[in-house]
């Protein structure tokens, strides 16, 4: 993933604005960011360009995300969208 290609997706920036990085792990990066449609705040995880050429962590990635979907807990953060930007 390459912050530009996000960043110039039109797709992306219609649904989504990007504000700060927050931190960065093995497996990607979580920025702060706002749902332009709801006006409201939003974490944002973006898969490690190591590893997005790879179907397999695409595919732990993208299970992460519907399995998290599924969980309905106060200490637990809620996911709302997944899908690929910039290409």
């Amino acid at each position: 993933m390459s912050l530009d290609a996000v960043r110039s997706d039109p797709s992306f920036n219609e649904r989504y604005t990007l504000e700060e990085r927050l931190g960065a792990g093995n497996m990607g990066a979580v920025w702060r960011g706002q749902q332009r449609a709801l006006g409201r705040p939003v974490a944002i995880k973006f898969m490690s360009r190591d590893l997005v050429d790879t179907d397999e962590f695409r595919e732990r990635f993208a299970a992460e995300a519907r399995a998290v979907a599924r969980l309905i807990h106060t200490h637990v953060t809620a996911v709302f969208d997944s899908g690929v930007a910039g290409g």
